[in-house]
């Protein structure tokens, strides 16, 4: 009996070993990818914030900022019911794979339409149809279909493929700034929107067809998602809220108070979200195993993202410490123009670590099956968010948009962590797994 139960052990010790060791493998290929990201990345940014100067980036960031928010709407949550039945069951990927392709497809052309209704509000009469239009086609159709692609190969953890379509992306976004110089002389917004769409749609098409390849050809039974319609809402409803909170300031600032600002405000954010690419890189290699321990409860999920939380919680901290070290050359680096971002930066350092904080706590009830809780939290600090924007740009331009965001992250970080301690008391005094969606 005695050897039976170490030999016992012994294979789950083994098999523990072997999820971390590949949860560590999928980690270093989306940090390797990531990485390459940020180097190819850094050059793309470099180049366009120069090319346009702070009023011409300053429009193309309030334009891609809308339709960030907007994409949200796009796959109707079709990307992670994909990810997570996929995740637990290989064999219905065609099913969600075809569904996920074709309801993105329909409603991105629907979204382009509001994306243009919304951009006549908006926007200052400086922002040109034309720009809105470019950037619509390419973020609200085209770009989504390349998340499907790498939301397919994360779901079966092939996360260096995952990396290899976002490098991609980010290759194809270089050369078009490169080209940009090459066929124009002064390019204005307007011309480098043309650019930047045909990029998306190159990486797009090379996405979709890597994934139909590699892991098998789409097929379609929209019962299978009219059956889980709610559920994928419920995940749409997340990536909206947390878009609006990360974007709805940059849609703000070039009608509250003016496109440099935008533009200042954006650089800055821009370094501080490269900054988050180590913590990103963990989460996305995370994001099944989450979906997999959650399913049988909040505890399940705890005791799996309490293994990697300290971590990220450490590259977090030691990122705000990188940011306050490369603040002061970010002038020397994008212009003259952009000497404000500087303190920006200076101040937002401390958002990669609230940011750590909070996405582990959000996807940690996301992969329990308590997404309309997290829905509720991030809704509630958006809108308390956006309240507070209309109040303080016009007053205090990007510099009040700064301190806003990150008092709506101290926020959100304080109701998602009081939202998992509750539910694993309530769970625990239960004595069984219950569900909220």
């Amino acid at each position: 009996m005695n050897m039976m139960l170490t030999k016992a052990t012994r294979i789950i010790q083994s098999k523990s070993k072997l999820l971390t060791n590949q949860l560590v493998k999928n980690t270093l290929w989306m940090l390797v990818g990531q990485g390459s990201r940020i180097l190819i990345q850094a050059g793309y940014f470099i180049l366009i914030a120069r090319t346009l100067g702070a009023n011409g980036f300053g429009s193309f960031a309030g334009v891609v900022a809308l339709t960030a928010i907007l994409s949200q709407f796009t796959s109707l949550g079709t990307g992670t019911l994909l990810l997570k039945h996929v995740a637990i069951d290989h064999r219905s990927f065609p099913v969600f794979w075809g569904n996920a392709l074709l309801i993105t497809a329909l409603s991105g052309v629907a979204m382009i339409g509001v994306m243009i209704g919304f951009s006549e509000i908006l926007f200052p009469e400086t922002i040109s149809l034309l720009l809105v239009i470019s950037i619509a086609f390419s973020d609200l159709l085209f770009l989504p279909l390349l998340d499907l692609s790498t939301q397919a190969f994360q779901a079966f953890e092939k996360m260096f493929w995952t990396s290899l379509l976002q490098v991609f992306l980010s290759v194809s976004r270089l050369l078009a700034v490169v080209s940009l110089h090459w066929f124009i002389s002064s390019p204005v917004p307007e011309e480098w929107g043309l650019f930047y769409l045909v990029s998306t749609v190159l990486s797009a098409l090379i996405g979709c067809i890597a994934v139909t390849i590699s892991l098998g050809a789409p097929s379609l039974s929209l019962s299978k998602y009219w059956s889980e319609a709610m559920v994928g809402i419920h995940f749409c409803m997340s990536q909206f809220a947390q878009s609006m909170f990360n974007d709805s300031d940059k849609t703000l600032l070039p009608r509250l108070a003016s496109v440099e600002a935008a533009a200042i405000y954006t650089s800055a954010y821009r370094i501080i979200d490269v900054s988050f690419t180590p913590i990103r890189s963990l989460l996305a290699a995370s994001t099944a195993r989450f979906f997999k321990h959650g399913a049988s409860g909040i505890e399940g999920g705890w005791k799996f993202g309490r293994k990697i939380f300290p971590a990220g919680c450490i590259i977090g901290a030691l990122s705000g410490i990188l940011l306050l070290l490369i603040a002061p050359f970010i002038p020397y680096i994008l212009g003259s123009e952009y000497q404000q971002a500087m303190y920006a930066i200076q101040w937002l350092s401390v958002i990669p670590l609230l940011k750590a904080i909070n996405y582990f706590a959000a996807d940690l009830l996301t992969g329990s099956g308590f997404q309309s809780q997290r829905n509720k939290i991030q809704f509630s600090v958006v809108i308390l968010h956006i309240a507070v924007n209309l109040i303080v740009i016009p007053i205090y331009s990007f510099i009040g948009a700064v301190f806003v965001n990150i008092g709506a992250n101290l926020l959100l970080g304080c109701g998602l962590w009081m939202q998992v301690l509750y539910l694993r008391s309530k769970e625990k005094r239960l004595g069984r797994q219950y569900e909220s969606i």
